[in-house]
């Protein structure tokens, strides 16, 4: 076995021994078409052909220049990679009517072709919204924070761009939407946009009890401090409990609402059937006359009066230092 074995690869050696030269590169060189892969290609066009990812060489010149032109399909979408194997290609050229046979293909076994391309990051369209809303929203006490991060935007080829913003939405709902163009400065063409959506916070206070605060006490400094706070909700009513009594008891750390305390009624300024002075103002002069209360009233109340002089009841208004100010007659 072994003898047998030795013979045949000494037979192999002498017909080896006996080709010429560079016969097989001869017979490449004889090929109709010559087709070189690369293993990577980075493309411009939208679409495909074969002379954009090969090399194409051979001896038909016609055939080559066929070759060139047999269109693969869509380029990769900028971001996106594509693979093309040699048997794609060989179907391809087939399909133009140039025969496996008459195609010599070396290089790699598959081309991985990807667009050329730029990027615009999801930061750059954040930054640029967040410009704009400081643009339109200058007051303090307004804040925002983005709720979800735009994804990035693949351009394809190497452009100059410009971020151009516009709002789409009121922002009285507590919501600022900003729409960010993507713009080729060459021919003001848009190439893309992304949507951002910014939640709005106002600011406004709270009361924090500083300690134990039990039935009956007021609120003060002495008990309670205010915090400055953001909330989702603009023109939001906030609970500023100084000087009310509380109704029920707050543990120290606990945000004083207003299901914790009760504001006191004013004291009563005017005692029903009291002598109470009528005024009436105007500019440069005043008028005073005296009346009887015929209700007990407290500052900013609507009593009945009736004036001693005319006998008339009138409707008054109390104000801060008990007197009474005519709002309209009573017949």
């Amino acid at each position: 076995m072994t003898i047998r074995n030795t013979t045949i690869t000494m037979i192999a050696l002498a017909i080896s021994a006996a080709i010429p030269a560079g016969a097989w590169a001869q017979d490449d060189e004889a090929s109709p078409v010559r087709v070189y892969l690369p293993r990577t290609k980075v493309v411009n066009s939208p679409t495909l052909k074969l002379a954009d990812i090969a090399y194409i060489s051979g001896q038909n010149a016609a055939m080559a220049d066929k070759a060139r032109g047999v269109t693969l399909g869509r380029s990769p979408f900028p971001g996106e990679k594509l693979t093309l194997a040699r048997s794609v290609i060989l179907a391809r050229l087939a399909g133009v009517g140039i025969d496996r046979e008459d195609v010599q293909l070396s290089g790699a076994k598959s081309v991985r072709i990807r667009r050329d391309s730029s990027t615009v990051a999801s930061e750059d369209f954040v930054e640029a919204a967040e410009a704009f809303i400081r643009a339109r929203i200058s007051r303090n006490n307004i804040s925002w924070h983005l709720t979800r991060n735009p994804a990035k935007l693949n351009i394809a080829g190497q452009k100059k761009i410009s971020l151009r913003c516009s709002e789409t939405g009121s922002p009285n709902n507590g919501q600022f939407r900003v729409s960010v163009a993507v713009v080729d400065q060459a021919d003001d063409k848009e190439l893309g946009r992304r949507d951002l959506v910014f939640k709005l916070k106002y600011q406004s206070q709270r009361a924090t009890a500083t300690r134990d605060i039990w039935p009956g006490e007021v609120v003060s400094p002495d008990n309670a401090k205010l915090e400055v706070i953001m909330i989702d909700r603009k023109n939001a009513e906030a609970t500023l409990p100084f000087g009310s009594k509380a109704i029920r008891h707050i543990s120290r750390g606990s945000v004083i609402t207003a299901g914790h305390v009760a504001r006191p009624k004013p004291r009563v300024l005017v005692q029903r059937n009291k002598t109470v002075r009528i005024k009436v103002t105007g500019p440069g002069w005043q008028i005073i006359a005296l009346g009887v209360a015929l209700q007990k009233g407290r500052a900013g109340d609507a009593i009945r009066v009736r004036n001693v002089d005319s006998n008339k009841i009138i409707v008054a208004k109390v104000d801060d230092s008990g007197d009474v100010i005519p709002v309209m007659a009573r017949r």
